[in-house]
């Protein structure tokens, strides 16, 4: 991170932005123009945190107590290391507006551009999505769901998923 900015107390965050983020993961990085948080509830995100740290399993039932009134991430790029003048496997951006009690009021995505190599995907396949739009994600639900196992995971995804809507414009795949 080479700029933070930081606003509020230990009850609410009322602004984090953070600019020119960089990590690497194996052969991947991922680059972040600027990622922006505002009207977090600190004292939650806190508690959340703490309880990961004592059993991290405790996530799936403390992620109702997350309240937070938009996060944005501008500019996302995964690149591949080592692999010169290649474009990024992913550029993209996201904004949620609205995270009440696991509860995702809206999700905003645009992929300008994704693709695959040969040594990840046996398909290669490089997609676009101009806007993607999804509103009521439960967001706590899905992860419980996840962690409970493949036979509990679809009926939990289902629910997680009640949805009220959902856009989608200029969605690209070449597969070729």
């Amino acid at each position: 991170v080479d700029n933070m900015e930081i606003s509020g107390d230990e009850i609410n965050l009322k602004l984090v932005n953070l600019s020119d983020i960089s990590v690497t993961l194996e052969n991947r990085t991922m680059t972040v123009d600027k990622l922006s948080v505002t009207n977090a509830d600190a004292a939650g995100l806190q508690a959340m945190f703490e309880n990961f740290k004592e059993n991290p399993m405790e996530i799936v039932n403390n992620i109702d107590m997350i309240s937070i009134g938009e996060i944005e991430w501008v500019n996302i790029k995964i690149n591949e290391e080592g692999v010169s003048n290649a474009s990024p496997i992913l550029s993209a951006n996201i904004k949620i507006d609205g995270i009440n009690q696991g509860v995702i009021e809206k999700i905003s995505l645009s992929i300008n551009d994704m693709r695959t190599t040969i040594d990840n995907v046996p398909y290669p396949f490089v997609a676009s999505v101009k806007k993607f739009e999804l509103a009521g994600l439960n967001f706590g639900l899905l992860i419980k769901a996840a962690m409970e196992g493949e036979e509990v995971f679809l009926a939990g995804a289902q629910q997680a998923f009640g949805i009220n809507d959902m856009r989608i414009e200029g969605l690209k795949f070449d597969a070729s």
